[in-house]
C-alpha cells in the first residue's frame, strides 16, 4: 500500500513528532549560538588599568565576569528542559529503535526533506525500496506510540 493511502492519523502523528522535534533542535541550536556570543562577551571584558588609583573601588570586573557565566549557566538550562520534553524524547527513542538503513532514510526523507529519488540515489537503492521502508516506519511508528 502506497504511503498515500496510509492511515492518516499515523501518517500525520509521525510528522507532527518530526516537526516538533526540528523545532526543539532549532531552539537548541539557537540556544547554542546565544551561548558562544556570551563567552564572547564573558572574555572581552577588559581588564584593570595599572597605576590608577583604585582604592575603595570593588573590583568591577568580577562582577562583569558573573553576570556572563550567570547567562550562560540560564541557557545552558533551557537547553536541558527542551532536551527533556516529553516529545522530544519519544521521537529520539523511537529514532534509536530504527535499524541503522532506516535510520539514514528518516534522517534524509523525513528530516532533510529530500525526495524518495533523491534519497534512492544516495544510499545506492531504488525509491520503491525507500518508499516501502518508508511505509514500514510509519507502521512502526504506530506499534512504537502504543
Amino acid at each position: 500500500m502506497p504511503i498515500s493511502q496510509l492511515k492518516n492519523g499515523l501518517k500525520s502523528s509521525l510528522i507532527s513528532a518530526i516537526n516538533d522535534y526540528k523545532k526543539v533542535l532549532k531552539k537548541i541550536d539557537a540556544l547554542k549560538e546565544k551561548i558562544q556570543f556570551y563567552e564572547m562577551k564573558m572574555f572581552s571584558i577588559g581588564g584593570p588599568t595599572y597605576g590608577t588609583d583604585v582604592r575603595g573601588v570593588r573590583d568591577p570586573y568580577d562582577n562583569k565576569l558573573i553576570y556572563w557565566i550567570d547567562k550562560i549557566e540560564e541557557v545552558k538550562q533551557e537547553i536541558k528542559v527542551l532536551k527533556k520534553t516529553k516529545n522530544f524524547k519519544i521521537i529520539l527513542r523511537f529514532i534509536s529503535s530504527l535499524e541503522p538503513f532506516t535510520k539514514k532514510i528518516f534522517r534524509l526523507n523525513m528530516i532533510e526533506r529530500k525526495t524518495l529519488e533523491e534519497t534512492a540515489k544516495e544510499l545506492d537503492s531504488t525509491p520503491n525500496k525507500i518508499s516501502k521502508i518508508k511505509y514500514k516506519m510509519f507502521d512502526d511508528w504506530g506499534n512504537f506510540k502504543k
